[in-house]
């Protein structure tokens, strides 16, 4: 969203990192918001481990921030050559735990921490910057759009990605810094896929890979600290920052880490060991539960691998769905810049956004034909695109200032409503369809699985029943008896 530059502040004859909005003047409302947010959020810490804010300004319309200049490059640039020391990264990520816990405190969550956005000093310390999509606690649930997810993706938690706006916290940016740690340990994010959506893919449904699998020298508690950060679930991970920082200064101690509970298979052999029958009694059960699943495996498999394909299709019309708001953003700017500058090449690049919107809303219709809203959407998009081809006929025939009246009536304004409504219903609707086919879908699994179950449960009860007679007719001491069948004396010599 910016230009950064190296500057130097003339009054007190120091350097600063200048930061410039990227569309200058021309910037819209939304972007400046930011901007502005972010220099709030920095202005409110006070850390050694966070860069800090000196100014704000603007200059022939053109928003800048004055902030403090790091001269040691980025966290990411150093981790190109090759993984850090298990010690060093601990370090770095404690130091940067004990930042994040001061905007935790100030009421500010990062949402969007990463090597990159974390500067190194001359002496090597860290600094957190890059607060542009920065939240007010108070403010966590009203995300940036409708359902939007916001972040990087190879970096973003889970509850990100699926813009589950309840879930985001303080939590979120504990993920953040798991994200790092693994970077500085392994060389690599914990989910990196050729394509975005892939990516967002990873995050929500594929377990990361093991710190010790790709760098098996790594301490085993820091693979726990790490993991621990990266849990699925925002409740499993450390509920604050500084708990984080905590676990990481007694590792760095030699100390024994709070993040360090007995694995549930450990626990499971233990129990086994104490109670043998009783897991013995379990695996045959289990034994013949799956043989009799097995006959249903084909029917049960292709259910839920239609649901996954159900799943693959929703993802991706909810990219989609965001892809259409840029480019409907991107529709608005360019028709803006024909209509104040009269230069054609606007109108070109109009054109483009235009047609890959209308390829995108086809692919929309032919994936989900069904979706509540699918005709509104055409509807808007027709009424809004008939609109601009307007504006841009007015541009072609020299009347630019008309044109740019045009686009500013109130009317225009609000065809760009119902279409960005529009999106917002058709977004529902791909949920409701998408909801009811996987009902479907599952009452079908469920049947299956259902009659696998019941007659496995079967047999198994049968097996039980049949072990509980059996043990039940086996003589005890009281009931033993001689070769002629007369009972066996007993200690006092009676029968």
């Amino acid at each position: 969203m910016a230009f950064v530059y190296h500057a130097l502040q003339i009054g007190l004859n120091r350097p600063v990192a200048l930061k410039v909005i990227l569309a200058g003047a021309l910037a819209g409302e939304t972007d400046r918001k930011r901007m502005r947010r972010e220099a709030e959020a920095v202005a409110r810490l006070r850390h050694p481990n966070a860069v800090q804010i000196y100014d704000i300004g603007e200059h022939d319309g053109c928003l800048f921030l004055s902030l403090e200049y790091i001269s040691g490059g980025s966290l990411d640039s150093r981790l190109s050559a090759h993984p850090l020391p298990a010690g060093e990264a601990a370090k770095i990520v404690e130091e940067l735990a004990g930042a994040i816990q001061a905007a935790h405190d100030a009421g500010i969550i990062h949402r969007d921490l990463k090597p990159a956005n974390v500067l190194l000093g001359t002496d090597g310390t860290p600094k957190v910057t890059d607060f542009g999509l920065a939240k007010q606690l108070e403010e966590v649930h009203r995300l940036t759009g409708t359902g939007i997810a916001a972040g990087t993706p190879s970096y973003m938690a889970p509850e990100q990605v699926l813009a589950e706006a309840e879930k985001i916290g303080p939590s979120t940016d504990v993920y953040g810094l798991g994200c790092i740690l693994y970077e500085c340990l392994t060389g690599r994010p914990p989910f990196a896929a050729p394509t975005t959506l892939a990516t967002m893919r990873q995050v929500v449904d594929d377990e990361v890979v093991s710190v010790r699998r790709l760098q098996a020298t790594v301490p085993r508690d820091l693979e726990t600290i790490c993991l621990k950060c990266l849990e699925k679930d925002p409740s499993k991970r450390y509920s604050t920052a500084r708990e984080l920082a905590v676990d990481l200064a007694l590792f760095r101690a030699g100390e024994p880490i709070h993040a360090h509970p007995k694995g549930p298979c450990k626990r499971a052999w233990q129990w086994a060991r104490r109670h043998p029958i009783i897991p013995l009694l379990a695996l045959t059960l289990g034994l013949m539960i799956l043989s009799v699943a097995g006959m249903m495996a084909w029917s049960t498999y292709h259910a839920y691998q239609v649901a996954g394909h159900l799943r693959e299709r929703e993802l991706y019309l909810h990219g989609m769905r965001g892809i259409l708001l840029r480019l409907d953003e991107a529709q608005a700017r360019y028709s803006d810049l024909a209509a104040t500058t009269g230069d054609p090449k606007w109108e070109v690049r109009h054109s483009e956004a235009l047609a890959e919107a209308h390829r995108l809303r086809s692919d929309a219709a032919r994936l989900a034909p069904a979706a509540t809203g699918a005709a509104n959407l055409w509807v808007a998009a027709q009424a809004l695109t008939t609109r601009e081809q307007r504006a841009m006929e007015l541009v072609r025939e020299g009347k630019a200032e008309e044109a740019w009246k045009f686009l500013q009536s109130q009317d225009h304004r609000h065809a760009r409503d119902d279409y960005a409504a529009a999106i917002g219903r058709f977004a529902g609707g791909v949920d409701d369809a998408a909801d009811a086919e996987l009902r479907e879908v599952q009452a079908e699994a469920f049947w299956a699985l259902g009659s696998a179950t019941a007659l496995s449960g079967l047999i198994g009860l049968t097996i039980v029943t049949g072990w509980f007679f059996a043990l039940r007719s086996r003589p005890g001491p009281s009931r033993r008896r001689t070769c002629d069948g007369s009972p066996l004396p007993t200690p006092n010599g009676t029968r």
